[in-house]
Formats: structure tokens, sequence, C-alpha cells
């Protein structure tokens, strides 16, 4: 089994010359026909438990602070998360200033998982993976180009873009990793912290990289067979 515990997810954001746009309801995640799928709204944040071939057991619980609680096993791929969404087309991601989400887990893992930030963007159609912790599973491929580099809460992170050859019509998809060892796998780990998501945005920008608008901020854990 795999055991995973969540809390005290907290996020503002501060923008360069505009107001921030109203939160709206949308899915993260298109759902084939044989998957799992949940989401509600939940004290401003949505909630969503995504579980691929519905495949083995998911237990999901939101919690206080924000958080949430969630076990799975036997399964084959499975994300549970929190977020923030924002009306399409309103705010352009160069424009944060400041994003930060403050966040505080509690982890056990027997198998491959990550723990992270994803952002979506419109307009652009990409997205951005910002790895906090992760275990048993490799996060560079030899096919992935690192784009930029960033620093977040004094810790140095390569941006990459992931490659492969069905990727040519799909949507852009960026990963950041940071300069530090992942966990280890069937031992409790405790991670408390700040997700500087401003800083990465801000990075891929200096890089040239077009963002687009920002749509959906969302704290996530994913793990695989």
């Amino acid at each position: 089994s795999i055991l995973k515990t969540f809390s005290a997810f907290t996020a503002a954001l501060c923008l360069f010359g505009t107001a921030a746009a109203a939160y709206g309801q949308s899915f993260s995640i298109t759902a084939n026909a044989a998957d799992l799928q949940k989401s509600g709204v939940i004290d401003g944040y949505q909630y969503e438990i995504w579980n691929g071939d519905n495949t083995g057991d998911v237990v999901y619980e939101n919690t206080d602070n924000n958080g949430f609680y969630v076990e799975w096993s036997n399964i084959r791929d499975c994300m549970a998360s929190k977020s923030k969404n924002f009306e399409a087309s309103t705010i352009s991601a160069y424009q944060i200033q400041d994003y930060k989400i403050d966040y505080d887990l509690d982890i056990c893992s027997d198998g491959p998982c990550f723990v992270g930030v994803k952002v979506w963007m419109t307009g652009s159609q990409k997205s951005l993976d910002i790895y906090e912790a992760w275990c048993g599973a490799p996060t560079v491929m030899s096919s992935d180009t690192k784009v930029a580099d960033a620093t977040a809460n004094s810790t140095d992170c390569d941006i990459y873009i992931h490659h492969t050859a069905a990727d040519i019509n799909l949507t852009p998809s960026y990963f950041s990793v940071p300069q530090k060892e992942p966990f280890e796998t069937d031992k409790e780990s405790h991670f408390q912290g700040t997700i500087d998501v401003a800083a990465h945005l801000r990075a891929l920008s200096e890089a040239g990289v077009n963002l687009g608008n920002l749509y959906l901020v969302q704290f996530y854990v994913e793990g695989y067979c």
C-alpha cells in the first residue's frame, strides 16, 4: 500500500499591474471512460481524485487547513490534488509578482511518487510541474532538454522541457527539479516549506518561453505502480 497525508495548503496571489481574477471551476484532467475521477469545491479550493483505469483502491478525505488525506493500494497511476482556478484569458503568467504555496506534509510510500505543484496555462497551452519531493522514480530522461535555471527558497532548480516523439502535437510540458536527493521509500518522511511558483514562471519567461495565461495552480501527489 501507499499512504500519503497532506495539510495546510495556502496560497496568495500578487500580480504586476492587474487585479486577481475570480476563481472558477474546471477539471484538470480529461479522464478516459475506464478512469475514476471525482472532484468538488470546498472552502474555495477545488479537490480532485483521478485513478487511471480505476485500478486498485483509493481513499480520499478533505481535512482542516485546506488539506487532504489520501491512501491507495495496487494502483496503476493515481493523483490527488487541491487547486485554485482562474478565469480564462485574464492573467498573463509572466505578470505574476508573487505566488507562493505553504505546505505541511507527512508521507510514506512503497512505490514511485511525485509531490509538487502543477501550473496550467491557456493561450500557449503549456504546463509546468514543480517537483518538491519524490521517491522511487526517475525525474529526467535522456530526451528532456534543460531550458532554464530557477532559485526558489534558497534552493537551485533545473527546468526542463519534456520531449517524446508522440509529443509533437500535445501540450508543451515543462518540469522543475530541485537540486536535492529523493526521499526514501518505506519510511515515513515529513516535509514543510514554501513552493515559490512565481520564481519558476519568471525563470521560464526570462528564458524566452511564451507562457500564456494562468489557468490552474494545483498542489498534487501522484503515484505509479
